[in-house]
């Protein structure tokens, strides 16, 4: 488990470590929250693309990968390939052709640089295509190193890139739509290459049945659940303008590095809980792994409740410090995807796939309203927090439709003590005024005595029937 949670997680720590210390105070030195505004939402039109062109690859791989010959592994990792690159080209071009008239009444203050910005925005989205199926084929493998190098080189790519475009050339708001472009071409070439050697191009009616049966119907859901969130912006931008978007898209930055952390423990924790449902064994091994998990987030809820303000003050030159209290919010988004891992786990291997879709659904659509009402009343903090509380249903529901049939409870302790430690160390740093000093001695107690009650709930390591394997279901 080490070895492999510390290759899925390395890529998470450099991209946070670089992002904070180097990319964040260049890019808000250079620029300001309306260029951080015109990406977002330029962006958010294009991002039901991912949804619509879905082949539903996690279920479907899922559901089968394991029971499979390595052979018939590579012919059903070609037909989910292959489904995606043609209903991504297809939504691409759809796209293209309709935004000459789409983007003028979508986005307020339409300017004529727009469409070419969009123009980059769907460039990315079409070669881009192929590395999340890539990347969870990868995983499935148990290759956790190729995995961290893999992962690790589109994102380097993108970062000097975004350097030199801001520091040497000069360049603004463009810079926002190049550095992504050149991430996803350097994702294309290391998908081509992966493809190459690790597929057998063979269609099988019996794959191509599975992803009509089962990706296909998923999209009305991932689309919802998407536009739950990409309506925020939306609201965000038609009621509180560029600038607000701006600050709203910059938090979102840091939720995607705290995503990030997320999804390395889930490649490592999910496969050991996959494996523990399917054999109908005790999952000693991912009790063990959820543990030590939320005691590693206890640690960061309370660093980031207490230090939040200083930190994004001094990384944005005080440009970005009202995206603080989105930052905690996203924090517990975090906590709220770590408490549905078994849930979920535990649903794949019974086949509840219609269960989850046509939950997520229903939620991701009454949410849309939530988010709307909640972004007019609160603004960007209230957009937050409904997106969040629409994840934290998706996941509550899951865990009682699992339980119901069978699942036990796991976990529920850590998150509820981890989420009251995160919303109680902000309350303590953001409302009580205290100085540095009293803070940073609130955190060494309270590190303290995480780190105590995670060491006496450690599990005492895998059963005989529990390999404790890394893979992933991000």
């Amino acid at each position: 488990m080490t070895r492999d949670l510390f290759n899925y997680l390395f890529p998470s720590v450099v991209q946070a470590a670089l992002g904070l210390l180097v990319l964040v105070p260049v890019m808000t030195y250079y620029l300001d929250p309306r260029d951080f505004g015109v990406a977002a939402i330029l962006s958010a039109v294009a991002m039901p693309i991912g949804p619509l062109s879905s082949t539903g690859f996690s279920w479907v791989l899922s559901a089968h990968f394991y029971k499979l010959t390595e052979v018939e592994q590579r012919v059903l990792v070609f037909n989910v390939l292959l489904g995606e690159v043609v209903l991504r080209v297809f939504w691409v071009s759809v796209f293209a052709l309709c935004a000459p008239l789409m983007l003028p009444v979508i986005v307020s203050g339409y300017e004529a640089e727009y469409l070419s910005y969009f123009y980059l925005v769907l460039a990315t989205a079409l070669v881009g295509g192929l590395w999340p199926a890539i990347s969870y084929t990868v995983v499935l493998r148990q290759r956790s190193s190729h995995h961290a190098m893999l992962e690790l080189l589109p994102w380097l790519a993108s970062a000097i890139t975004t350097v030199v475009c801001l520091g040497v050339l000069r360049l603004s708001t463009v810079t926002l739509f190049v550095s992504p472009l050149i991430a996803g071409l350097t994702s294309l070439i290391i998908s081509i290459r992966y493809a190459r050697h690790e597929t057998i191009a063979w269609l099988r009616r019996r794959w191509l049945r599975e992803i009509v049966g089962i990706g296909i119907p998923s999209i009305p859901a991932n689309l919802l659940e998407l536009l739950g969130g990409v309506s925020g912006r939306y609201f965000i931008h038609r009621w509180a303008g560029l600038g607000p978007l701006g600050i709203y898209s910059h938090a979102e930055s840091y939720r995607s590095m705290l995503t990030m952390g997320a999804k390395a423990f889930s490649r490592t924790f999910s496969p050991s809980m996959l494996q523990a449902v399917t054999r109908n064994s005790e999952p000693i091994n991912a009790k063990g792994m959820l543990r030590w998990w939320y005691g590693l987030l206890a640690l960061g809820g309370v660093s980031v409740g207490l230090f939040v303000g200083d930190i994004i003050g001094l990384l944005t030159h005080g440009k970005f410090v009202a995206a603080a209290p989105l930052a905690i919010v996203w924090f517990c988004l975090v906590i709220s995807y770590s408490f549905g891992l078994p849930y979920s786990s535990f649903l794949s291997v019974h086949q509840k796939n219609a269960f989850m879709v046509n939950s997520s659904t229903l939620i991701s659509g009454v949410f849309i309203g939530v988010v709307a009402f909640a972004t007019y009343a609160f603004g960007p903090v209230g957009t937050a927090l409904a997106v969040t509380l629409s994840n934290v249903t998706v996941q509550v529901v899951r865990r009682w439709y699992a339980c119901a049939i069978g699942c036990e409870r796991i976990g529920e302790t850590g998150a509820l003590a981890v989420l009251v430690s995160t919303i109680g160390a902000y309350a303590i740093g953001a409302g009580l005024a205290l100085s540095l000093a009293t803070r940073l001695g609130i955190f060494v107690v309270s590190a303290i005595a995480i780190t105590a009650l995670t060491r006496m709930r450690r599990s005492p390591g895998p059963t005989a029937g529990e390999a404790p394997t890394a893979i992933e279901r991000a």
